[in-house]
């Protein structure tokens, strides 16, 4: 009996969510249908501020967070910081990646198998963090031999409150049924096309994505996004996880993985990040660093 009643709940709560592979799932079916709509969605508390404080902690008492960070000039010249890598470890940073809860939140709105593209943590110090130029992320993506916009996106989790005046994220809503758009190099990080990004301005509605610790804020590749300098006392710290379809591989030659080196399973019962607390990086972790990108990516993506 107490079988079938699981069984009960499991097929109302897939009813209820459009779950596909299990009873359990962070999105509803409208969290869904506003992702293909406006190319994003935010999740409320997808994470506790307890678990956010974690995550906090890890990135001030790791020191490779902060050794192996990339400032990125943008084109007035001031600097953010970030620090990126492509396999999602047994550390806090990795526990989150391949979490249950964000996983199964990314394989829903991609729709089939995806695998761990990078992680990266945003650093953008109190009065000095810089801008992050409008573009899409698969401006940078479709550079490495990706071909499928709908199959990858980013999951942007807020570490600090995000407010206009720590320069939250900005983008441009149902943006990214406009399809991949010309970039080219503006300071140190890829741009998007200005005639191109004037016409979406006036298309596409503005959106600050103010968000909470806790918060997790979905992108489609190809959404128009940017965010302004940080000219608050507070920092405005996230991790960014990108996930992409197994099926829609970078070229081999490239800085990114391919799914077999960087792999999800098994997924990590997130509700253990709490009792774990902070688990540092391996210091034999390979950080891409400020040369291979610029190799990479200069050349834009036009």
């Amino acid at each position: 009996m107490k079988l079938a009643a699981a069984l009960l709940l499991c097929a109302a709560l897939a009813r209820a969510t459009d779950a596909t592979d299990e009873c359990a799932s962070s999105l509803a079916i409208e969290d869904v249908e506003r992702y293909k709509r406006d190319g994003y969605v935010i999740i409320r508390n997808l994470f506790s501020a307890a678990e956010a404080d974690v995550l906090r902690r890890a990135i001030e008492t790791d020191p490779l967070v902060a050794s192996n960070d990339m400032p990125m000039v943008d084109s007035a010249g001031a600097r953010s910081k970030l620090t990126l890598w492509n396999q999602a470890g047994n550390d806090t940073f990795g526990y989150f990646a391949r979490g249950r809860r964000w996983v199964n939140a990314a394989r829903r709105l991609i729709g089939s198998p995806i695998y761990h593209f990078h992680t990266k943590v945003m650093l953008k110090e109190p009065r000095v963090g810089g801008t992050w130029e409008w573009h899409q992320d698969f401006g940078y993506w479709y550079q490495v031999g990706c071909l499928e916009p709908d199959k990858m996106l980013s999951a942007i989790l807020a570490v600090d409150n995000h407010t206009i005046e720590n320069g939250c994220m900005q983008l441009l809503s149902g943006s990214h049924r406009v399809g991949r758009l010309a970039h080219g190099v503006s300071g140190e990080q890829a741009g998007v096309d200005q005639e191109a990004l004037g016409r979406a301005v006036k298309r596409f509605p503005l959106v600050y994505a103010t968000m909470r610790p806790g918060d997790v804020l979905f992108t489609h590749s190809n959404l128009l996004h940017s965010s302004a300098p940080n000219e608050s006392p507070s920092w405005r710290r996230s991790l960014i996880v990108a996930y992409n379809a197994i099926e829609n591989p970078p070229r081999p030659d490239t800085i990114c993985p391919l799914p077999a080196e960087a792999p999800l399973e098994p997924l990590f019962d997130d509700a253990e990040i709490l009792a774990r607390g902070v688990v540092r990086i391996d210091p034999a972790r390979d950080f891409l660093d400020h040369a291979r990108n610029a190799a990479q990516f200069s050349k834009g993506s036009s």
